[in-house]
């Protein structure tokens, strides 16, 4: 019997919740293959939407979806990403006609799995960025649907799996924020050439970021790590500033997968160990003295 992931990847945009997971060839449930399912939370009644690539091929990809996410443009109408082990990303769009998303193209380039994809407005240019196990992020241009810059070991990159990557804007400077495999935390200008800005080596395998804000609304950055452990770091310094793990607190015995923002200061987090934590942060990071 064929065991599946279940749902790895999760995004909501307005009304609708989209999933990717790991499913079962119709052909053959012994071979897994890429779904995609969506549903709009306004009439949870209705059958969910099912992506599928043609007809020829009932389903959204030939392996495990690994990352979605949304592009709105400007006339509201919505771009999903979809982004597979299989090393592709797809993007689709709603049909008016049959009311169903429609693959309307695949963008190429990474030669492994995509971990991670994260969309963004700079400069009044709407870009994709996809993170891969390949050790790469690509930038993708979605005007064109093109590939603008590979952020490679050659640009003094990764050298392993890129896990995650967050956008954070400084004075009104969009940077991209990328960890690793490799145990590292890379800084990059997203202002051609594309230039890595800072490394830093951590602790132990970078699997997760998020960036987001203390209580005293100042900014800081979130890094889960491969040993469970949530390090804590002001921006734009660096700075060292506390460590969440299962030895001091209720944290995490395994991987952490993902962090995400939410209400009123707080932050939740999943991980290999098949928690979600949510954490509240209550004070400011800068009166935290780091040993």
């Amino acid at each position: 019997m064929i065991h599946t992931e279940g749902v790895v990847a999760l995004v909501l945009c307005g009304p609708f919740l989209f999933a990717g997971f790991e499913g079962r060839f119709p052909s053959n449930h012994q071979v897994s293959i890429g779904m995609v399912r969506g549903w709009n939370l306004e009439n949870p009644q209705a059958l969910p939407f099912e992506f599928l690539a043609s007809d020829m091929m009932p389903f959204a990809h030939t392996m495990n979806v690994q990352a979605l996410a949304v592009a709105t443009d400007s006339t509201g109408n919505a771009t999903l990403f979809s982004g597979s082990a299989d090393g592709c990303i797809r993007y689709w769009q709603m049909d008016t006609v049959t009311n169903q998303f429609k693959c309307r193209g695949v963008m190429e380039g990474h030669v492994r799995g995509v971990t991670r994809l994260k969309t963004f407005a700079v400069g009044g240019i709407s870009i994709l960025a996809s993170a891969s196990v390949d050790s790469t992020i690509r930038l993708w241009d979605l005007a064109t649907y093109q590939c603008v810059k590979v952020l490679s070991a050659e640009e003094n990159g990764h050298t392993e799996a890129v896990m995650d990557l967050e956008f954070w804007v400084n004075n009104n400077e969009t940077f991209l924020i990328s960890g690793g495999l490799d145990s590292e935390i890379i800084v990059w200008s997203l202002t051609p050439p594309f230039q890595q800005l800072f490394k830093e080596m951590q602790d132990s395998q970078v699997t997760a970021l998020c960036g987001t804000q203390d209580a005293a609304q100042s900014p800081i950055l979130l890094i889960g790590m491969a040993d469970g452990t949530i390090s804590v770091k002001e921006l734009p310094s660096f700075a060292y500033k506390t460590t969440l793990g299962a030895n001091l607190n209720r944290g995490h015995q395994d991987a952490v997968r993902r962090i995400t923002t939410g209400p009123s200061n707080t932050f939740f987090s999943t991980g290999n160990d098949r928690k979600m934590i949510a954490w509240q942060i209550t004070g400011d990071a800068a009166s935290i003295q780091s040993k």
